[in-house]
This record gives structure tokens, sequence and C-alpha cells, in this order.
């Protein structure tokens, strides 16, 4: 049951990592080109134009994925009382791919977000004649980073729902913190007595 829940968590980040990666292309492609833009006197026209949906769709699946795998994975940096704790490699991996994952996802937001934001349909005076437009590779940039971001938060997700597994992937000894319950006990002479209700007298057959 929980292999079927983490392999449903880690489609469901990568699912969200692509689905923004790919949206995030998609926007790069559509973007307003400097040949779209109308100038008329001071003032600069911008056409309605699909890279200001795709990318604010682009953002909210990347958003939804950093969401998923934080929730699923849970506390790492400060929590002891887990049922299965991490060993101290585990750790320091899973907080630098939770910190990196937490730092590609911001400038993948921002990337997307900004540029979306940028290709709205509109109109302002511009400056000495000039009009801004999103320079290219920002979409492409915010994909790249949204792939990192997955591979990171699945790393992550990984490390901290499956310690055990992990360590014995990576060729560490794994140290059982369950206590024994019960312990079988020790062959003697004496463990094979019988009780008087089991045992049957056997009479040694008289000669005649």
């Amino acid at each position: 049951m929980m292999h079927k829940v983490r392999v449903c968590v880690v489609v469901t980040i990568a699912l969200f990592g692509s689905v923004a990666a790919v949206l995030g292309v998609v926007a790069e492609i559509k973007r307003v080109k400097a040949s779209q833009v109308m100038i008329l006197g001071d003032e600069c026209y911008y056409p309605s134009n699909p890279a200001l949906a795709l990318g604010l769709l682009a953002a909210i699946s990347l958003l939804i994925g950093q969401v998923v795998a934080n929730a699923s994975g849970g506390c790492v940096c400060c929590c002891t009382n887990r049922a299965e704790p991490l060993s101290d490699p585990h750790k320091t991996i899973a907080v630098l791919c939770l910190v990196l994952s937490w730092v590609t996802f911001t400038n993948a937001f921002f990337l997307l977000g900004e540029g979306a934001s940028r290709n709205s349909q509109r109109q302002y005076e511009g400056w000495e004649d000039n009009c801004y437009i999103v320079k290219p590779g920002v979409f492409a940039a915010g994909s790249v980073l949204a792939v990192i971001t997955a591979v990171l938060s699945i790393v992550y997700y990984l490390l901290v729902a499956s310690p055990s597994k992990a360590s014995v992937a990576l060729g560490q000894p794994v140290i059982s913190t369950s206590q024994v319950l019960f312990s079988p006990p020790k062959c003697s002479d004496s463990s094979f007595d019988l009780p008087p209700l089991f045992v049957a007298n056997v009479h040694q057959p008289q000669a005649v």
C-alpha cells in the first residue's frame, strides 16, 4: 500500500513538473514579438496573446507540484518524532534537495509569472519611442528550472518517504530502531520436560 502511495506521489510531482515545462516552452514560442507591437505616437499597443494564459498555467502547475512534494514529504529539518528517522547522510541530502528545490522553484515561478504578465493585452506610453517586450529565453529558462525543481522534489520525497530502501540502494547499513517484543526460549534439557498430563506411562512387557 505504501509503495503505491509513493508511486502516486512521484508520478504527480513529475506530471505537474512536465506540464509546467511544456507550457513554458509553448509560451516561449507564442510570446509577443517586436513585430506585433504597434506604436502610435507615444503609445505602445500590445495584442492579446496566448502566452499570458500559458505562462500562468505553467506557474500554477509548478506550484501544485511543489506543494504536493512538500506536503507528502513532511518536515525533515527539525522534526524528531518521525517513525523512521533519517540517518545523517540522508538528512543532509534531503535538506539540500529541499532548499535547492525552493530556490529553483522561486526563480522558475518568477520567470513564468513575469513573462506572462508582460504578454497581456495592454497599452502604455513608451519611453523615448521604445516599447518593451519579454526577452527571448525567459519562458525557456523557466521551463528548465521547472524540470530541475521537479527532479529535486522527487529525490527529496524518496529520501524522506523510504529512508531504509534508500540506504540499501546506496549500500549503507540499515539499523533498526524497533524493540524486540518477543524472544524465543533457549533450548535446554529442561525445556523438553512435558507436564504429567501429556506423559504416558510406558511399561516394559513382562516375560511369560
